[in-house]
């Protein structure tokens, strides 16, 4: 699913901005628009989510060994990214109690579609994660790199199933630039929409921390929201747990088709929020270079106010540069499954009166609401 420290990034450092965030209804007339779209929209502050970076556990340090995060996508993916309440089919959510060997590899993101995941509200804020591997399963097991299969097998110490994960996650408020908001400013219609999204360099490096074993793991994580949204360079430490050196490593990650959708009615109630991202992970280390193509599909439940509680499939395919990629017939040879619980940070004690959520932004402004 992402590191200073465990709680979070420079908290409490810096002299930073408070914005408290204000429910859509409380504005009945709109405040004077900006001169231009640019100052309104907040285009350099977009962020768009990207599945956690998962690795093939502690033991893929000592061997270089890529990062293997493996999760479920179904059919081609139309890569809509569906904003909350949407009402078309839902399919990702069945997906998380497919049987193994029937989930084949979405299509890639076609030039038009959103390069985005928009959250709902109640996902915003820090929130502070405990996940747990549930299970492992290798329907294709003849095609599975060798490495995938002694993880498969591991001991929960050394990251098999049975071992547990603490992190900490941010989504926070950002005005998109979206064909809704511009018609709004140009037209002088209102008062734009914001939207919930990942705070996707924090969640990268923290989840990667948790997943390598240490604070630290990762020394940076780079990410342009503006010119280049599904992709990001990850940096890792030179340095292991124990202080060993260690030579130079670089992971890119490529974003290739994402899907949000919010079951309602009856069943879901609009507290559910399922997303589904496919990626490419190139570890790019001396004289060698890995690629890892896998999956990662999310399940939100809002149990209470502040709590939630959910589910993440985690689907490895193969690269065309398998021998056995056609063998594969698209489909995913590996699945993760994990059950983690969030729960949210309460507001410190000099957020603003009545805030019952705030969370640093990548711009180092405090948001509360």
């Amino acid at each position: 699913m992402e590191f200073l420290n465990h709680h979070g990034v420079g908290r409490g450092q810096h002299s930073r901005a408070v914005v408290v965030a204000q429910p859509q209804e409380v504005l009945k007339t709109p405040p004077p628009l900006p001169r231009r779209p640019s100052a309104l929209l907040h285009k350099g502050d977009e962020e768009h989510m990207f599945p956690p970076l998962m690795f093939s556990r502690r033991s893929a340090l000592g061997s270089m060994t890529a990062a293997t995060a493996t999760t479920t996508f179904m059919k081609p993916l139309s890569a809509s990214a569906a904003a909350p309440g949407s009402s078309e089919n839902l399919y990702l959510l069945p997906r998380l109690d497919a049987v193994p060997g029937s989930i084949s590899q979405p299509s890639y993101l076609a030039p038009w579609d959103p390069k985005t995941i928009y959250y709902p509200r109640w996902l915003f804020g820090q929130w502070n994660v405990t996940s747990t591997f549930t299970s492992v399963a290798t329907p294709l097991k003849k095609y599975v790199p060798e490495g995938f299969l002694q993880q498969a097998n591991a001991p929960s110490e050394d990251g098999g199933v049975g071992s547990t994960y603490n992190y900490a996650l941010r989504f926070y408020s950002t005005l998109p630039d979206t064909f809704s908001n511009n018609a709004r400013f140009m037209l002088g219609l209102g008062y734009p929409e914001d939207a919930i999204i990942a705070d996707k360099a924090f969640n990268t490096k923290q989840t990667s921390d948790a997943f390598l074993g240490y604070t630290g793991a990762v020394a940076s994580v780079e990410f342009d929201p503006r010119d280049a949204p599904l992709r990001q360079t990850v940096e890792l430490s030179r340095l292991g747990p124990d202080m060993v050196p260690l030579p130079p490593r670089r992971i890119e990650l490529y974003v290739n088709a994402l899907k949000s959708e919010q079951p309602g009615g009856v069943e879901g109630d609009g507290k559910i929020f399922v997303t589904s991202e496919l990626a490419r992970q190139v570890l790019v280390a001396v004289r060698d270079v890995q690629v890892t193509d896998y999956e990662v599909i999310n399940e939100y439940r809002l149990i209470a106010p502040g709590k939630i509680e959910g589910r993440q499939r985690s689907l490895l395919y193969l690269t065309p540069q398998d021998p056995n990629y056609f063998r594969a017939g698209n489909k995913a040879v590996t699945m993760y499954d994990y059950a983690f619980t969030m729960t949210r940070e309460s507001p410190e004690a000099d957020a603003p009166q009545g805030a019952v959520a705030c969370v640093p932004t990548p711009k180092d402004v405090i948001q509360c609401l």
